[in-house]
Order: structure tokens, then C-alpha cells, then sequence
């Protein structure tokens, strides 16, 4: 898997890639980010890493963890985190769109 779809696994899981394109400061933010695995993976490659390590690698810079169970364990603590705020009654508008 690439860095670019890697990022774009992680905006689709997350729910952000709706708001990606609403905020401003979010859409310069996850842009800056995007860069930034583009050019590691790049310095990856140039350093003649093996492609599953580097893989384990973006994962990791983009979930904090090198493997898809990991990263898919990673995401359900956070929705149920989330879910857990909300019933504790934050209001659902503050919440991201693909947790809605």
C-alpha cells in the first residue's frame, strides 16, 4: 500500500475526508500531513527499505501502529471513546461526519 492510499484509507475510516474539504485550517492541516508521507515514503524508497517495511512504517506514522489490525483496533477505541463523550452529552455537531 502506498502513502497516498494509506491517507486515504485513513481519511475515509476516520470521517474526515468530508470535512477535508469544508475547513480551511483542517484542509491545510491534513495537506501538510499528506506531504509529509509523501516525502517519507519517497526518502523510504531512496534508502532502498523493502516495501512491507515501509508500509509498517506510514501505518505507523499515520494510525501509530505498523499493521491493519492494529490500526483497526486503534480506530474502534477511538469511536468508542467518542461514542462514550457523547453519550456523556456532548452534542452530536461536534462530532466528525463519519461518526454521525
Amino acid at each position: 500500500m502506498s502513502a497516498r492510499q494509506i491517507w486515504e484509507s485513513y481519511l475515509r475510516r476516520t470521517g474526515a475526508a468530508e470535512m477535508y474539504g469544508r475547513e480551511p485550517v483542517y484542509f491545510q492541516q491534513l495537506n501538510q500531513i499528506r506531504d509529509l508521507m509523501t516525502r517519507l515514503e519517497v526518502i523510504l524508497e531512496d534508502e532502498e527499505i523493502a516495501p512491507e517495511q515501509r508500509e509498517r512504517i506510514l501505518r505507523s506514522v499515520v494510525y501509530g501502529t505498523p499493521t491493519v489490525a492494529e490500526a483497526e483496533q486503534r480506530l474502534n477505541e477511538r469511536n468508542e471513546r467518542l461514542l462514550q463523550t457523547y453519550r456523556a452529552g456532548v452534542p452530536l455537531a461536534n462530532f466528525p461526519p463519519g461518526l454521525r
